[in-house]
């Protein structure tokens, strides 16, 4: 229980540090945040490191597609100070890369309850974008065009995470261990 509550409370740190230091123009200090909770992370779950390694690749490389969706579309782009890569930003992935240290943790309770995750998804994801455009990190174009279509994109994102650190959970526990 208490792994769960440090997750938590790392998640949201992790959160703030990434979207208000890039909002600054020191996109580097939340990914660097995040590679150091990613190690952390590792060494206190060592049991489940290559299924927590293999979801944050995967969360990485769908974060910065979505975004970088997203961006192309004109829902939303990079304040001038925050932006660093292309069409996404570094820090965005960081993001999604702090996200998936969270999905069998304190996120977890979400896995047997995909619909439940796509609602969860659905109001809280484009409140963080909110928030972030908030703390000026991001700009939104039209503030409910942007949210409606963030919402839409996290509805599927969420449980499609759950789904693949459930494939990826199942892989692991059935592969063969030689003795």
């Amino acid at each position: 229980m208490k792994l769960i509550l440090l997750n938590f409370i790392l998640f949201q740190i992790a959160w703030f540090i990434t979207v208000y230091s890039a909002s600054l123009g020191l996109v580097w200090f939340g990914p660097v945040f995040s590679m150091c909770w990613l190690y952390t992370h590792l060494v206190l779950h060592k049991n489940n490191w290559k299924v927590d390694l293999q979801i944050v690749v995967i969360s990485a490389i769908i974060g910065f597609i979505l975004d970088s969706m997203m961006v192309l579309s004109g829902i939303f782009s990079f304040s001038e100070n925050a932006s660093f890569g292309y069409p996404s930003s570094i820090w965005m992935v960081a993001l999604w890369v702090n996200l998936a240290l969270t999905l069998n943790y304190s996120l977890g309770w979400l896995k047997q309850k995909l619909g439940l995750s796509s609602l969860f998804a659905a109001v809280g994801g484009p409140l963080a974008y909110y928030a972030g455009s908030k703390i000026g990190a991001i700009n939104f174009e039209n503030d409910t065009h942007s949210i409606i279509a963030l919402s839409v994109m996290w509805a599927i994102a969420m449980p499609l995470l759950i789904y693949i650190l459930e494939l990826l959970t199942l892989r692991t526990r059935t592969e063969v261990i030689p003795t």
